[in-house]
């Protein structure tokens, strides 16, 4: 199959079904032209809401819109909506508001012909499906790349109710009609060279990362046999239900709050190591020495991103300024751009051919968001690579195994390699 055929077969499907279903495709498919059809093809679709996860996707369905349906956006009226804008479709003027999903949730009583929720993987919770509850659609689509419904049976149940998996598209890169990636892991073992700075009211002092980590790993230790003194037998959810419900004894309590404590010292040791900083650094250096390369860079923490990279797009900077410095990324005058989750959903970027995920959860989900800014090359011509940064041995290594399938890692390298040149 071609690209124009899934998308036809997907336009198909949402005819037979009324309009009224999510489509699951894969990054670069086209799910945004497939929506923009239905509505060019149908005579009565005249109100069109959109809404979307991210404040940055409103420009970028506006540019789908114009790109798609052959039209320009038309000057709006001073008594529209707000983020309403009337395009030329087809041979009739459709009314178009663009609203985030954290706004138009809480909206009641109000009328669309129809819906288009991008990234509907997000509107399915119980508090931003409310959407689809207290308003009318005639039409409903839904459009994601990734479901996120692997053990999460109350998110298929609200896919059901409201706007059910009608269609999916998930072997496009098998198919070739998006381009393939190739997935490189870097393996880094915690050492003692590099540092981290240990300041309390009585000490200031720097200590090897090895050294740090295994102390941390005592201390949960530690929690645990707290834990399971006071009789918890699934340590996690009883802490939740002791220490932030407040349903424990006093005992259960303080158990509760170092086993807590030492969950939240490891994550957030593991996401701020100053190795992988510097390995991220250093191979962003190295690959941007080819050129036409561009290189992404994905973090957990917005200050480990902009410890790794000059140029950064995330939720604390102002949108304008988002806004400006991927134009420049896009424009090729930026080659290395940082970033944590602004990137992830929706967002066309051109040319991207390598990605450097420098930390990480375990969540299958936001992987594959990252993984489609890739999805943007020659299909059969060209190849993207993603390098992933794991750490054996440590708890980031379980965040890995439920990141990546090892059966798509198509080579693993080490950090030292990497480091030494």
């Amino acid at each position: 199959m071609n690209r124009e055929q899934v998308q036809n077969e997907a336009l198909n499907t949402l005819k037979l079904f009324s309009g009224i279903g999510s489509l699951i495709m894969d990054t670069g498919v086209g799910k945004s032209k497939v929506a923009i059809d239905f509505i060019i093809d149908d005579p009565n679709i005249q109100t069109v809401l959109i809404t979307s996860p991210r404040e940055n996707l409103k420009a970028n369905w506006y540019n789908e819109i114009i790109l798609w349906s052959n039209s320009v956006g038309i000057f709006a009226e001073s008594d529209l909506e707000p983020n309403t804008i009337p395009f030329m479709m087809g041979d009739k003027i459709v009314l178009v508001t663009f609203e985030n999903i954290q706004t138009c949730y809480r909206w009641e009583n109000r009328h669309f012909d129809m819906v288009i929720a991008d990234e509907v993987h997000c509107c399915m919770t119980s508090e931003y499906s409310r959407i689809f509850l207290n308003n009318d659609f005639t039409y409903k689509v839904g459009l994601t790349a990734t479901s996120d419904i692997k053990g999460k049976p109350e998110k298929l149940e609200l896919y059901n109710l409201y706007c059910p998996i009608i269609y999916t598209f998930l072997t496009a890169e098998e198919y070739g009609v998006v381009n393939k990636t190739k997935i490189i892991v870097v393996d880094h073992i915690l050492n003692n060279v590099h540092k981290i700075h240990i300041k309390t009211k009585k000490h200031d002092f720097f200590l090897g990362e090895q050294e740090r980590y295994s102390y941390i790993c005592k201390e949960f230790r530690r929690g645990q046999s707290l834990m399971a003194s006071t009789g918890s037998t699934n340590y996690f959810e009883d802490a939740d239900y002791w220490f932030w419900k407040g349903n424990g004894t006093p005992n259960q309590k303080e158990a509760a709050r170092v086993y807590l404590k030492a969950v939240q010292n490891r994550k957030y040791f593991l996401l701020r190591l100053t190795s992988t900083k510097q390995i991220a650094i250093k191979l962003s250096e190295q690959l941007t020495q080819v050129n036409g390369n561009k290189v992404l860079v994905f973090s957990e923490l917005t200050e480990q991103i902009d410890s790794i990279c000059t140029h950064t797009v995330h939720s604390k900077h102002k949108n304008d300024i988002n806004a400006q410095t991927l134009q420049r990324f896009n424009d090729g005058d930026i080659k290395v751009l940082g970033s944590c989750y602004s990137l992830t959903l929706g967002l066309n970027m051109k040319a991207v051919n390598i990605a450097i995920f420098e930390s990480y959860l375990s969540s299958f989900t936001k992987a594959k968001q990252r993984r489609g800014r890739l999805n943007r090359l020659i299909a059969d011509e060209e190849i993207a690579t993603l390098y992933i940064i794991r750490l054996p041995n440590t708890q980031a290594e379980t965040w890995f195994n439920g990141f990546v399938d090892k059966d798509e890692i198509s080579e693993v390298i080490k950090s030292e390699d990497i480091l030494k040149e």
